[in-house]
């Protein structure tokens, strides 16, 4: 990777990233440890599916199993209402970026709209949660990277080293699982063989596997594009500074945003309705 894109980052920042990413690295050498990142990975690896369903309506609950080891989302309904929340903050969601982007048109927006109703209204959007297990590992450690980075500019703080490590825990992992995929053909050979389940005696599919069986796409298709998407993660990590500050006063905001925006989209309906 281009040297120079060290520059973008603090001396402060540099350092805090060489403390984690070494951190990381040699915790994973510890027996003890290693389960504890292992139920944390897959913590998050769950959160990644269920706020996935979440937005295109369903009632889902990321859990542990506990019986066969790692994590299992279960989607147990798609009430109406929790369709319209899902739509809800997706397009408020929109409309908050058009704003604070200084974009004057609509285009993008009635874009985003129409590719959400093309996921929600086919099976796409079963595909998107399925993918989202390790493609949401990969965005949420880069939103905390982000957070931790953006507070680790002037100088050393203990509470976003912490942040920046579990970060670079979860970066670490999912660069190791997708290597093993795509270059060890023993690993790559038992996660398609799949987890037995104790109580249900059957096997259950992972997720690279679900998306090749319904697509009839490569398995190393799907491997290529979570590697590409954890490069754009870590090319951005190393250019951070030249994002928002994501502080805690910005996450504050963006729910005072959030809740602005939806009231102005409201008081807009209710005069088109009215009209009529």
């Amino acid at each position: 990777m281009n040297i120079r894109l060290f520059k973008n980052l603090t001396n402060t920042q540099k350092k805090a990233l060489a403390i984690t990413l070494s951190l990381a690295f040699f915790a994973k050498k510890l027996p003890i440890l290693t389960i504890g990142f292992q139920a944390y990975n897959t913590a998050v690896h769950e959160v990644g599916h269920a706020f996935t369903a979440w937005i295109f309506g369903y009632i889902a609950i990321p859990g542990f199993d506990y019986i066969n080891g790692g994590g299992i989302t279960r989607l147990i309904s798609r009430p109406l209402l929790m369709c319209v929340f899902g739509f809800s903050f997706f397009v408020t969601n929109l409309f908050l970026i058009n704003k604070l982007t200084n974009t004057n048109s609509n285009i993008k927006i009635w874009i985003g709209v129409i590719v959400y109703c093309i996921f929600f209204f086919s099976q796409l959007h079963r595909l998107l949660i399925t993918f989202m297990g390790i493609g949401g590992e990969i965005f949420i450690s880069f939103i905390i990277s982000w957070h931790a980075l953006s507070n680790l500019k002037g100088k050393i703080s203990i509470k976003y080293i912490l942040h920046l490590f579990l970060s670079m825990v979860i970066i670490q992992n999912v660069t190791q699982f997708i290597y093993a995929m795509l270059f060890n053909s023993q690993k790559k050979l038992k996660y398609i063989e799949g987890k037995q389940q104790t109580l249900e005696n059957s096997t259950l599919t992972n997720d690279l596997v679900k998306l090749t069986e319904s697509t009839g796409w490569s398995f190393y298709f799907f491997s290529w594009a979570l590697l590409f998407l954890v490069v754009f993660a870590i090319y951005n990590i190393l250019r951070i500074n030249k994002l928002p500050k994501l502080s805690n006063h910005f996450f504050k905001g963006y729910f005072q945003s959030l809740f602005k925006v939806l009231k102005e989209q409201k008081t807009q309906l209710v005069k088109v309705i009215k009209r009529r």
